[in-house]
C-alpha cells in the first residue's frame, strides 16, 4: 500500500523562491520511489561545489600527515612487536617497558 504525499502550499526555504515566482517542482524516479524536488539555480550548484571543494581541500589537508595520535588514558597499556625477536611484545604503561609473551590466555613478562 502507498500513501499519497500531502500536496498542502508550504513556505519555502530561503533560497528557493525566484523573483517570478516558486520554482517548478521536478518529478524523479528511483526504481519504485518517486520524489518530487525543487531544481538548484546554476547559481546554488555553484555555491554548493565551491563550499564542497574548501571542505575537502581541508579534509585532503588532514588525511594525508602521516601517523596516528592515540589519546590514551592513565595506565592504558601499548604493546608492539619486539624489534630482535617477534615472537615477543614490548608492552609500554605507565612509562616502563616490559618485554612479554602471550602464553595461556595470559600475558608473561620475561626477563
Amino acid at each position: 500500500m502507498t500513501q499519497k504525499a500531502s500536496r498542502t502550499k508550504r513556505k519555502m526555504p530561503r533560497g528557493y523562491r525566484t523573483s517570478v515566482g516558486e520554482k517548478k517542482h521536478k518529478t524523479v524516479t528511483f526504481g519504485s520511489v518517486t520524489v518530487e524536488v525543487i531544481p538548484s539555480t546554476m547559481a546554488e550548484v555553484r555555491h554548493n561545489v565551491q563550499v564542497g571543494q574548501v571542505v575537502m581541500g581541508k579534509l585532503l589537508n588532514r588525511i594525508q600527515k602521516p601517523g596516528v595520535i592515540l589519546s590514551l588514558g592513565k595506565g592504558v597499556p601499548v604493546f608492539y612487536a619486539d624489534p630482535k625477536d617477534p615472537k615477543y611484545l614490548i608492552r609500554k604503561v605507565a612509562g616502563r617497558r616490559e618485554r612479554v609473551r602471550f602464553e595461556k590466555g595470559d600475558f608473561v613478562v620475561c626477563k
